[in-house]
């Protein structure tokens, strides 16, 4: 009677098989994991908005003060312009004179949002009369109401969402194509 030996190894048909299962799973998983690099990005900044804005109101009531929130590519100044960059990042600062400006001897700065990232835009609410520019930020008065009202859009490639921010300082967060270009 024969006996058989021990084999130590694969076969080529075992590592060919191996090899093309993994090449497969990689094919598949590799786009599917740039959309949730993707969709985690614009929960990050979404969130970011709604708490930068929860902040504001809330500490605008707290210390009776008013309180904006503007662009800021250095953490420190508002961005000018007539359509300030947002993606960047923003501050939240006390505003006491109340001019959209975050002044060093004046006024604190209370938080500051940034992005590494930025492969995505927010554009603020569009102004109410033709004669009137974008607004440069929001300040929420000592009350927690704020000056403006209207929709971030938050725009990407692959989708958006609205940041309604309605004039008692709520915010309600939906999934929007308007405001994209």
């Amino acid at each position: 009677m024969k006996t058989l030996k021990k084999m130590h190894g694969v076969t080529l048909v075992e590592l060919m098989i191996t090899v093309s299962t993994a090449a497969l799973a990689l094919g598949l998983g590799i786009p599917a994991f740039g959309g949730i690099q993707t969709s985690m990005q614009r929960g990050q900044a979404v969130s970011e908005m709604v708490s930068s804005f929860t902040l504001a109101r809330s500490e605008a009531a707290r210390r009776g003060v008013s309180v904006s929130i503007c662009a800021s590519t250095d953490g420190q100044t508002c961005t000018a312009g007539d359509l300030p960059n947002w993606r960047n990042g923003w501050i939240v600062f006390t505003d006491a004179d109340e001019d959209h400006v975050a002044d060093t001897g004046t006024d604190e700065i209370i938080h500051v949002a940034r992005f590494e990232q930025t492969a995505f835009s927010i554009v603020p609410p569009s102004a109410t009369s033709a004669t009137e520019s974008r607004p440069d930020g929001v300040t929420f008065r000592g009350t927690g109401y704020p000056d403006v009202a209207g929709t971030f859009n938050y725009c990407d490639s692959g989708a958006s969402r609205g940041l309604d921010l309605n004039y008692l300082g709520r915010i309600n967060i939906n999934e929007s194509d308007s405001g994209c270009s």
